[in-house]
């Protein structure tokens, strides 16, 4: 018999953290993620939508290869062509480079921004407004560029060589102005500066460079500057939150995303990543970049292609979730760059350019579906009979007019450990100014092992604050 109903909180997904066998754990974070609030409020975590993207301009066809600021000016690779876009949000065709497809590196060193591609290095020179190609026969064909104390710098593919361009003049390549990584004789993959030392991440080592003026070569080996660990995808290697992160290798495998705290770096990859990369077919052409959306969370992206999928490190709370673009899988930004106090996001599906915003709840004309998952359920394997469940919006947050009027939630839940789901029931997470509204669902049964999960699609800003239900259990 079933004894007498009480109210009790529910355990909602913090991270994404779903495993293969859901018994371990069933919980999804889809373009959700759990805020950590400091106050005493009705929950110890809320969950924030991503924010969404608001179309600016079609730039070419596409894919966005690369952007970055040069003096005050956004540049963006997108296809084949090299555009300019100003503080006004206006785009300008600057010229045309051989390849079409394919990640672009870029850097600047106040008056010359470089962009090479693997194949070929372009320069353009913003006092001159000259564009024009590398044609000095000792440039490498580099994929990968940084500028460091007065210098380009860049990996001679497939070896463990990086070469120096003359001092402020990305012109200039001489073919003895090298180096050769050699405390390991791994092939170099990527390169980055952090703390006035230049970081040199090869297969299954990282090794560490800093200026000492030698007039012979500049650059030599920072005492204890190697770390045993490479990079998996040469694409992964950003710097954010003052340290550097990227998906990592070593000699007894890959898989683990970490993070430089000094030279001795640290795991932050959560045991459903490092399952899931395990079983991706193919990691090496992943790609991240690093934003800060507000002035409190700071997002590691790391896309996977191939696996067409994108998780997302809150360097805030530690905790991972995912993103998604509708219709695509993965999260279809291929670029970020910050400029003029705006985030700007490339499309690796086409030219679009974005600007990502918090008050964006679509991607362009695109919804944005929020999934988030929860845990097991249970008590003592005992039958629970669920008399009701409450999800605590933020509630009245309805639009005017049009899709998102009366914005709906949507729940189903699994009673098999998350293997299987029932159909979606809706409740109204209540029109433009219903702050009183309640989303309730009554009468769910009864359990021995269940698990929930709530969709909101519609173009509001959905925050969920709690989940509570009212159940009494009984012995059989």
């Amino acid at each position: 018999m079933p004894a007498q109903a009480k109210r009790i909180p529910i355990p909602f997904a913090e991270q994404h953290g779903e495993r293969i066998a859901r018994t371990i754990n069933t919980e999804r974070l889809v373009n959700w993620s759990a805020d950590k609030i400091e106050s005493h409020g009705k929950s110890r975590a809320v969950l924030q939508q991503r924010p969404g993207l608001t179309t600016v301009s079609t730039l070419g066809t596409g894919p966005h290869r690369g952007s970055l600021e040069h003096v005050g000016v956004m540049y963006i690779v997108s296809g084949g062509s090299v555009y300019s876009v100003n503080s006004a949000e206006t785009a300008t065709f600057i010229a045309s480079i051989n390849t079409h497809t394919g990640r672009v590196g870029m850097a600047s060193n106040g008056t010359q921004l470089i962009i090479v591609d693997g194949a070929d290095g372009w320069l353009y020179n913003s006092t001159t407004m000259v564009w024009s190609q590398i044609t000095d026969v000792d440039f490498v064909d580099a994929q990968q560029v940084v500028f460091f104390h007065g210098r380009f710098v860049v990996i001679k593919p497939n070896t463990g060589e990086f070469y120096i361009s003359g001092l402020y003049d990305g012109a200039t390549w001489t073919a003895l102005d090298f180096a050769n990584a050699e405390v390991d004789p791994d092939n170099l993959k990527a390169l980055n500066v952090l703390h006035q030392e230049l970081w040199l991440l090869g297969d299954y080592t990282t090794q560490i460079y800093v200026d000492t003026g030698n007039p012979v070569f500049p650059y030599e080996p920072q005492p204890g500057g190697m770390i045993e660990w490479g990079i998996a995808a040469q694409w992964t290697a950003v710097k954010g939150d003052n340290t550097l992160f990227w998906l990592a290798k070593t000699r007894d495998g890959h898989g683990s995303v970490i993070k430089a705290t000094g030279y001795a770096p640290q795991v932050i990859s959560s045991d459903a990543l490092e399952e899931a990369i395990g079983l991706y077919s193919r990691i090496d052409d992943a790609f991240a970049f690093i934003m800060k959306p507000n002035d409190k969370a700071l997002w590691y992206v790391l896309t996977f292609p191939t696996a067409n999928v994108t998780w997302v490190f809150d360097a805030t709370t530690s905790l991972w979730h995912q993103w998604s673009s509708y219709g695509v899988g993965r999260f279809k930004g291929a670029t970020h760059c910050f400029f003029n106090t705006r985030h700007y996001i490339g499309s690796d599906t086409d030219g679009t350019l974005y600007r990502m915003e918090a008050t964006a709840f679509k991607d362009g004309t695109d919804p944005i579906e929020r999934i988030a998952t929860g845990t097991h359920v249970s008590n003592n394997q005992n039958q629970v009979f669920w008399h009701s469940l409450e999800v605590l919006f933020d509630a009245g947050v309805g639009l005017a007019t049009g899709q998102g009027s009366d914005p709906q939630a949507m729940l189903r839940w699994s009673d098999d450990g998350g293997y299987t789901y029932g159909n979606s029931h809706w409740r109204s997470i209540g029109k433009i100014g219903e702050y009183r509204n309640r989303a309730v669902w009554r009468r769910l049964g009864r359990s021995r092992h269940r698990v929930y999960e709530l969709t909101v699609t519609d173009p509001v800003n959905a925050v969920v604050v709690g989940l509570y239900a009212q159940v009494s259990s009984g012995v059989d």
